[in-house]
């Protein structure tokens, strides 16, 4: 969805982006843009880059683009995050109306179901217009690119296979195979070792009272053996 935000136009970006898990802790990951949570009711806690923040009902968090993160929603929260393809340098966070989170969560319920946009647009501008800057916006996003980039960067943990991804993409998964190439300079099974093995060193950096074996199987993997030699092949 492209919406009219500060001094340009801005790519919004629902894919996989909206979530309401509850008493889940999502893999550490990052996102190629910056990424809005908001909170209509409830607690939710995101570690980003080592540092914890809370948002409770009525307030946002907005991620920078490349910072890694990690969240986690109490009991009964309705916690909801999209991303923007428009520079943001710091974390910010702010408050705004519960009654605006509602509605739009509502709208956006409603479009996840049957994919009418309706007027989810003027919530997303009323709700950024105060929390991004007139920085300059940068160029427009490639809507196959976020989705490659977001499905590994989100399912890695999971046992994904290139159908999986194809499917997201309404591809035949030899088409895919040569789009993935295209924007990642890998193979489907080699990139997703990449990103597997970047977390793993995120994790074992964070968390170093884990073993490998746990680590392994955060990642995806279901044996140490095919995790230590997989992690001996990225460099």
């Amino acid at each position: 969805m492209q919406i009219p935000l500060c001094d340009g136009n801005a790519e919004v970006f629902f894919e996989a982006g909206f979530f309401e898990d509850i008493n889940v802790v999502s893999p550490i990951h990052d996102h190629k843009y910056c990424e809005v949570h908001f909170t209509e009711r409830g607690k939710s806690t995101l570690v980003v880059n080592k540092m914890e923040y809370t948002i409770s009902a009525g307030e946002i968090l907005i991620i920078p683009a490349g910072m890694t993160h990690t969240s986690h929603n109490a009991d009964e929260t309705r916690h909801r995050a999209f991303q923007v393809n428009y520079p943001v340098s710091q974390i910010k966070k702010c408050s705004f109306p519960r009654e605006i989170f509602t509605e739009l969560i509502r709208k956006i319920d409603d479009f996840l179901v049957d994919g009418k946009p309706r007027d989810i647009s003027k919530y997303i501008i009323f709700m950024c217009k105060d929390i991004f800057t007139a920085e300059p916006k940068i160029s427009d996003a490639e809507d196959r690119g976020f989705i490659i980039n977001d499905f590994f960067a989100n399912n890695y943990h999971l046992q994904i296979r290139i159908d999986d991804l194809a499917g997201r993409l309404n591809l035949s998964p030899k088409q895919t195979q040569r789009l993935v190439e295209s924007y990642t300079s890998n193979t489907f099974g080699k990139e997703l070792t990449r990103v597997r093995i970047e977390a793993a060193r995120r994790i074992i950096k964070e968390n170093k009272e884990l073993s490998l074996l746990e680590i392994s199987q955060r990642v995806g993997y279901r044996s140490y053996s095919g995790f230590w030699k997989a992690f001996k092949t990225v460099k």
